[in-house]
Formats: structure tokens, C-alpha cells, sequence
């Protein structure tokens, strides 16, 4: 397995100011054993790709994957058509960052007025993704999806991942360590329920906390460095390491302090495991 974590988390250090720039936080965190990134596609609003990749590679840093983030308004007659030659650029700019991995996360725009609204869009997310697949495969991209946590999104609980999953056999899954959470679903019982159809990982930690910071589904937490919560981390790399999986477990940490030196615990965390 790979170590990896968030190119933005890296930006935002830099903006706050605890590290004096990317270049000094990948030549640090390379040598404790970083050895890839995720991208989110709206890096190139602070990154050429080629300069990016140029300082990516001569740490001998790859890229494990991008995801994208777009407005999906369920309810449009042409939302498909819209959406395409969008969904084709960014497969580009995966090809182009040299990942074979893309997470396309649906940010649904209205709220749902019933249930029936809710499994509405289910369906249309689910049609989009089998789209997707298509799309990716000249560009021998694997897709994935993750379960968001607010569980007012239609894939967020095990049924609805079930759902996505049983209706797209190219779609395949992120496993969020702490997503599930927000569910009262334990991290290492969706490792095991989707081990087989798991292609990329958040190590994501969780501190449960009256008044944490990261409120959701009437849960509050915080999300610090991987290791210092609840997360069965031993556990789940065991499962991993049982279905031969090599690929990258990706630090994810959601709150913005100190998250340079969280990234660094973290590494440090992982590498007993690596």
C-alpha cells in the first residue's frame, strides 16, 4: 500500500502559513514516506498540471487519484447531455495527471421535498455513474464512489451504496473511514461488507465530541490525525492486505488547523503498517 493525502490540505498549510510552500512540504513529507497525492479538479486554479507533475515527479510522488465536485440538478430534462462533455474533460485531466482513478461527487443543488424526490435522485445519480463508466473506459480510468456522510444524500447509508454498486458492476468504491460514522456504521463492517469492490481509500479519523467542530446527522466530532481516534485502523489494513490491495491510503483531515503537522502523525502513523 501507498501512503498519500490531499493536495488542497498541503495548499491550505501553505496559506495558513505553517509550511512556506508546496515545493518545502512535498520535499518533507516525501522523505517521512509520502508517496502520493489526490487532486481535486479545481487544483488548476492554483497549479499548472505540467509544473505540478514536473515537481510531483522528481520527489518520485505520483498522482492516486482526482476527484470532481459538481453542481447536479437532478431534475433537468438534458442533465446528461450537460454533463458529458464536461465528465470527458475531466477523464482528460485524469489521464493527463498520469491517476487511473476518478471520484465524480454529485452535489445535489435542491432539497428533496419526499422520499420518493430522494430515490429520484438516487436513480439519476446511479444512470450518471453508468455513464461515467463508459466514458472512462478509453482512457483505462477505474471510477469510484464514496458515501457521503449527511445522510439527506441519496448515497450516503449501506443501502443506498448498496444500490449504486449492485446497479453498476464497472463503478467501483472509495471506503471513507469516517463517513460511515455519521450513519452509526462502523468503519471496519463497510470495509468488510465492500472489501471486493474497494480501488481507493480515505483514512479518515474520528473523535466523537459533544462540541466538535464537524456536525452532521446530529453527530459531533472532530477529525484529527490518523490514529488518535476511534478508527480501527490495524483492523481495516488487515482486511485490505487480505484481498491484496496495493493501492494508496489517502490522509483525509477535515478541520484546518495544524494540518501540516497532522499530516507529518499521520505518515508516521501508517508507516508501522506499510
Amino acid at each position: 500500500m501507498y501512503i498519500g493525502t490531499f493536495l488542497v490540505q498541503l495548499d491550505m498549510a501553505v496559506k495558513a502559513g505553517e509550511i512556506e510552500s508546496l515545493e518545502t512540504a512535498l520535499d518533507i513529507l516525501g522523505q517521512e514516506g509520502l508517496s502520493m497525492v489526490d487532486l481535486y479538479s479545481g487544483f488548476t486554479a492554483l497549479h499548472t498540471p505540467g509544473e505540478l507533475l514536473s515537481q510531483l515527479s522528481s520527489r518520485k510522488i505520483g498522482v492516486s487519484s482526482m476527484y470532481h465536485l459538481f453542481k447536479f440538478d437532478y431534475r433537468k430534462e438534458n442533465i446528461f447531455k450537460e454533463m458529458k462533455e464536461g465528465t470527458k474533460k475531466q477523464l482528460e485531466l485524469c489521464a493527463k495527471m498520469g491517476t487511473g482513478i476518478f471520484m465524480p461527487v454529485p452535489e445535489i443543488t435542491k432539497p428533496y421535498a419526499s422520499e420518493s424526490e430522494r430515490d429520484l435522485a438516487a436513480r439519476v445519480v446511479s444512470e450518471y455513474m453508468n455513464d461515467v463508466t463508459f466514458l472512462a473506459k478509453p482512457y483505462n480510468i477505474t471510477v469510484v464512489v464514496e458515501n457521503f456522510s449527511d445522510n439527506k444524500c441519496p448515497f450516503s447509508t449501506v443501502s443506498d451504496i448498496d444500490r449504486l454498486l449492485s446497479e453498476n458492476p464497472d463503478l467501483y468504491y472509495t471506503l471513507d473511514t469516517g463517513n460511515f460514522w455519521f450513519n452509526n456504521v462502523d468503519a471496519l463492517a463497510a470495509a468488510e461488507r465492500y472489501k471486493d469492490r474497494i480501488r481507493h481509500v480515505h483514512f479518515k479519523d474520528i473523535t466523537p465530541s459533544e462540541s466538535g467542530s464537524i456536525l452532521i446527522n446530529g453527530r459531533a466530532c472532530e477529525s484529527n490525525e490518523t490514529g488518535s481516534g476511534i478508527i480501527n485502523f490495524p483492523g481495516i489494513i488487515d482486511i485490505l492486505s487480505g484481498t491484496g490491495y496495493n493501492g494508496t491510503v489517502s490522509i483525509e483531515i477535515n478541520t484546518a488547523a495544524d494540518l501540516f503537522k497532522k499530516t507529518e502523525r499521520s505518515i508516521s502513523f501508517l508507516k508501522n503498517f506499510a
